[in-house]
């Protein structure tokens, strides 16, 4: 085989490829083959024989055998079925199952050979291609050759040529002393077992980190070389690969292994269906600070935006939204993972607000929002092609390069940060134009063919939108603490060591509130009640400069009012219910529930006593004397001698409030010239200099007229 670079219209067909040279060229720009311009007429681009898939190569290779065999006029032999020079070197009393994996080994070696013969490759290449394949099925043998060599490494290859020009093909059969299941490491269940478990807790360990271990858990025991442990481990590898995979490398195994036979898009059926949200787990480091990327798809249309976020990312996932929902519409049901960010209080209330059906990803498991995480790894390669200002490590231009091949990896390494030079605001520009002007425009296969942009606009049922800006706004606005929930106390909203005050939160004290802070004004808070109705917006006087007296006085007079029309309702409706007489109709339902038990007479004995006596005689006498009424003249000496131990009651002692009134009345009569006494004038004088008068002066003048103060 002589042709090592083919056309699009040469693949188009073959076993690997797809069916149409666009689809070809397409599968060369995301796979990066390596490519050239093709001489000759019609021009275009050639791909490179290594980079074309292995069913490919196979196929060509055995295609350029058949055509050499046909032109020399020579039968190819099967590759299972070596020539009669390759056999003639084996022994021919070799006629034992060692013979048979003499010649199954000779068969396999002669194949190889003959496949780098035909593909032109260097043998080390060759031999790599054919080992793949053979070890994949795709290399048609003998039953009796693949049942005798299940598997084959270009080291194995080397062995056997160099058995062959040393020994002879007849030492290709082995020694074989130990049969499959019967190595030292097998026949010792508690060593087989301390070799597992260091492949599964220290899948970095080689041979000689476990035999050290063996030695020491095992000092006495016959343990294998080092050169058998590593057979053995290499066997045990790749008899439980995906076990292995999936024990010490999870994301590996869900990216190589895990079962997608299924479509996370095939129950999508409308317009904003299905909204998927992530951010990327590495952040990004530009020359205005560390920055995270987040990103919304519409599951649908495919259409995405992409955000830039400094802030926290509760805020920054709002941010997004607020762009997303102005653009797109409203979302039945948006899908995120189970992170703090996308859990907080904040982002829970808003899609709460907006009636949109909050659902999460199960704990690592990222394949439940494939969308987005495809469309964020296109991202990550197109923005490695694209932005001019990546840079990676600046110590060399080969720690750049370097840096350049990990930089899509690097993206999506948690705790991870990526360098970038250029600023945030840059940053955005590019995602804004990037996903505009190339992903929305670019061809989807889950789309059948169509661009994002139109599957959206094709789409022709109503949308659900939010018309009034302003109240998205307040509704995406941040809330203090959890959730923004306050308790209305006396003196108002406490928030972040700031009392918020408002005449309207006099009706809601002792209740329980949802504060949002104002995106404009950091001294005004939207206050909600419990069941989500507006109940004011909320001022702080040392920010905003609003008189705290004037929200008193107005808070007062709104409380006082609404309490005393609600203590005049339930009044009417006690006096409706009629319960002035409830004690008596409690009474006499009691006696007449009483009236309906009746005691069994306890035994009794009379009890007698000097007293009762006496009482008893007087009782039934009948002379007991009446007093006479008393004559007019002991009626006025009783009251004499009453008049002489009778002491009159004090007067209440004065007011401060009543003193102000004294001094201010004689404060008038002193000014209209009236008559006063020297103990009034003297009490005038002294009051002035108390501090008494300059307090109820004070009130006197605030409130305009006397006694509105008590």
């Amino acid at each position: 085989m002589t042709q090592l670079w083919f056309s699009a219209a040469e693949l188009v067909g073959l076993p690997g490829m797809p069916g149409t040279k666009r689809s070809i060229n397409r599968l060369a720009r995301w796979e990066r083959w390596s490519s050239r311009t093709r001489q000759g007429r019609g021009g275009g681009r050639e791909f490179a024989f290594c980079f074309l898939p292995p069913e490919t190569r196979e196929h060509l290779v055995y295609a350029a055998m058949r055509a050499g065999a046909t032109e020399d006029g020579a039968e190819i032999p099967a590759a299972g079925q070596p020539t009669q020079q390759a056999v003639a070197g084996a022994p021919p009393r070799l006629r034992t199952s060692a013979a048979n994996r003499a010649h199954a080994k000779l068969a396999v070696f002669t194949a190889a050979n003959e496949y780098a013969r035909a593909s032109s490759l260097s043998r080390t290449q060759a031999w790599a291609v054919f080992c793949g394949l053979y070890n994949e099925g795709k290399i048609d043998v003998a039953p009796e050759v693949r049942q005798a060599v299940h598997a084959i490494s270009p080291a194995a290859l080397y062995r056997w040529q160099n058995i062959q020009r040393t020994h002879g093909p007849a030492r290709l059969a082995g020694a074989y002393g130990n049969r499959r299941g019967q190595s030292l490491v097998d026949a010792r269940p508690e060593l087989m077992g301390l070799v597992i478990a260091m492949l599964v807790e220290h899948p970095h360990a080689h041979a000689g980190h476990i035999l050290s271990a063996a030695r020491a858990r095992m000092p006495e025991a016959d343990l294998p070389s080092r050169r058998s442990l590593e057979r053995w481990m290499d066997a045990w590898k790749q008899a439980n690969r995906q076990v292995y995979a999936a024990v010490t490398n999870p994301d590996g195994w869900k990216n190589n292994h895990m079962v997608a036979f299924g479509s996370r898009s095939e129950d999508v059926a409308r317009l904003n269906q299905l909204w998927e949200l992530d951010s990327t787990p590495a952040d990004v480091m530009l020359t205005d600070g560390r920055h995270s990327i987040i990103g919304v798809i519409d599951v649908f249309t495919r259409r995405a935006h992409l955000l830039v976020s400094k802030t926290s990312r509760a805020v920054g996932i709002a941010t997004l939204m607020r762009r997303a929902l102005l653009d797109w519409g409203v979302p039945e049901v948006a899908k995120t993972d189970n992170g703090a960010d996308y859990t907080s209080h904040h982002v829970t209330r808003v899609f709460s607000m907006l009636a949109v059906e909050h659902r999460l990803c199960a704990p690592f498991a990222a394949w439940e929002k494939p969308h987005i995480e495809r469309f964020f790894h296109t991202f990550s390669h197109d923005l490695l092609e694209l932005a001019v200002g990546f840079i990676g490590h600046n110590v060399a231009e080969r720690e750049t390069i370097r840096a350049r091949q990990s930089f899509a990896e690097r993206l999506f390494q948690r705790d991870a940060a990526v360098e970038l030079h250029m600023s945030a605001a840059a940053l955005q520009t590019y995602c804004d134009r990037w996903v505009t002007d190339v992903y929305h425009q670019r061809e989807h296969t889950g789309l059948n063919g169509r661009t994002p942009f139109q599957a959206a606009a094709e789409w022709r049922q109503p949308v659900r939108r939010i018309t009034d800006e302003r109240a998205l706004d307040i509704l995406l606005a941040e809330a203090p603490g959890e959730g923004g929930w306050r308790v209305v106390t006396k003196k108002g909203l406490r928030i972040e060591g700031q009392r918020y005050i408002h005449s309207e939160l006099g009706l809601y004290v002792g209740d329980r509130v949802r504060c949002l802070y104002d995106p404009e004004d950091i001294g005004r808070i939207h206050v909600f009640a419990e069941d989500g109705g507006f109940v004011c917006i909320a001022e702080c006087p040392e920010i905003t400069g609003v008189s705290r007296r004037e929200v008193a006085i107005a808070a007062r007079a709104r409380q006082t009012a609404h309490v005393q029309a609600a203590k005049a309702e339930l009044k009417r409706a006690a006096r409706k219910v009629g319960t002035r007489e409830i004690v008596g109709e409690i009474l006499e339902s009691q006696r007449l529930v009483n009236s309906r038990l009746v005691a069994f007479p306890a035994p009794s004995l009379p009890h007698q006593s000097e007293g009762l006596n006496a009482a008893a005689d007087a009782a039934r006498s009948g002379d007991a004397p009446v007093a006479a009424p008393p004559t007019p003249a002991e009626q006025r000496k009783h009251r004499e001698f009453l008049d002489r131990f009778h002491t009159p009651k004090p007067a209440p002692p004065e007011t401060p409030l009543e003193r102000y009134k004294r001094w201010h009345s004689l404060d008038q009569s002193i000014r209209n010239n009236q008559e006063v006494t020297q103990q009034e004038l003297a009490f005038h004088a002294s009051y002035v200099q108390s501090a008494e008068y300059r307090a109820q002066r004070r009130i006197h003048q605030s409130f305009k007229r006397l006694g509105e103060a008590s």
